[in-house]
Order: C-alpha cells, then structure tokens, then sequence
C-alpha cells in the first residue's frame, strides 16, 4: 500500500524491486492483495492465488492472457510474456520497496494509514475545542 500524500516520486521502489513489478504512470502502483481479488476469479490456467495474505502469480503456469490486467481495479498488473505483480516479496526476509522509501509512503497494511490520518483528525479536533 502507497500513501500518496507521502511519496515524493523518487522511483526508489521501481529500482529495489527484485521482480520489476511497481508500476510508475506519474506515481507508483503496486499490488493491494484485494480479499476478493479479481485477478485469480479470472485466471483460466488457475496460476494465481493466495499465500499468507499475499496474491502470487506462478510466472511458470502463467499463459499471458492478460485478463488479471483487464481485471485489476488499480491497474498493478503488468504483461512481459507473461503476468508480473507485486507479491511483497514474501520469498525474502525482506521487503524492497518498503526499505528503499525515503518517506516511509509504502506500507504494509491499509489500516496504517487510517489509523494515522484518524489520530491527526483526533489531534485537530482536540485543538479546535481548546479554543471553544
């Protein structure tokens, strides 16, 4: 997940990604492991699925069809012979883009920014009836 009010469109993701998968049309796209996640509803040789909350691709089954790209609502899906995502690197101990941001935009879960975007408006709030 990309919290876009943070990126600074440095591209430090796109390079530290082992598996060329973040996709830069003005900013970054990446994955969003979706719970109900079109792309593997739709893959006729059943080559995506889900491990660990993380979608994967096996780029070894996979046809090249393009019909998870058609599918994807974020658009995170790219075609080179056959199709390349995000999978959050879940092989390595690490993960890539995460480590490579300046800003910390990339983050792990959604609920990271809500919580913090909630605890700012809390904050503003608190100011706001100081001076009531």
């Amino acid at each position: 997940m990309i919290d876009y009010s943070k990126c600074i469109k440095c591209k430090n993701c796109i390079e530290a990604c082992p598996k060329n998968a973040i996709i830069f049309l003005d900013i970054p796209i990446k994955c969003f492991h979706c719970e109900n996640a079109p792309c593997i509803k739709v893959c006729p040789v059943e080559d995506i699925f889900r491990e660990n909350n993380n979608i994967i691709i096996d780029e070894n089954i996979c046809i090249g069809c393009g019909l998870c790209l058609s599918v994807c609502p974020f658009g995170a899906i790219k075609i080179d012979k056959v199709a390349i995502k995000c999978d959050n690197c879940y092989k390595y101990n690490k993960k890539y883009c995460i480590e490579a941001c300046p800003t910390g935009a990339i983050i792990e879960e959604i609920n990271e920014i809500f919580e913090e975007k909630y605890n700012n408006f809390k904050n503003k709030i608190k100011k706001i009836y100081k001076y009531l």
